[in-house]
């Protein structure tokens, strides 16, 4: 990995700062409004990040008993994610014929 790449193209590391800013706040919102506990924050966003296969390492960190939530969790997101890729397309291909 080569950091003085950053250098060459700024806006990418500044689109990849806004997302995570984004997906860090709607978290801490959600989990707030939700009153969960931090453990819990941080369990959804690895399952949005990182998937299934990193979901269950940070749950066991919080509980053992955690990762199979964390697997369930990811995979339910793998199942909407689909769902919501199409609805995407869908969207585009009306706003460009």
């Amino acid at each position: 990995m080569d950091l003085t790449m950053i250098n060459d193209f700024p806006i990418y590391f500044a689109i990849g700062f806004v997302w995570l800013s984004f997906h860090a706040l709607l978290i801490l919102i959600a989990g707030l409004v939700m009153k969960a506990p931090l453990a819990y924050m941080a369990i959804s966003s690895q399952c949005c990040i990182g998937g299934a296969a990193s979901a269950p390492i940070v749950a066991m960190a919080f509980n053992r008993h955690l990762a199979p939530v964390a697997v369930m969790f990811s995979v339910f997101g793998y199942a909407w994610a689909n769902y919501m890729v199409w609805i995407c397309a869908e969207l585009m291909r009306h706003v460009h014929p």
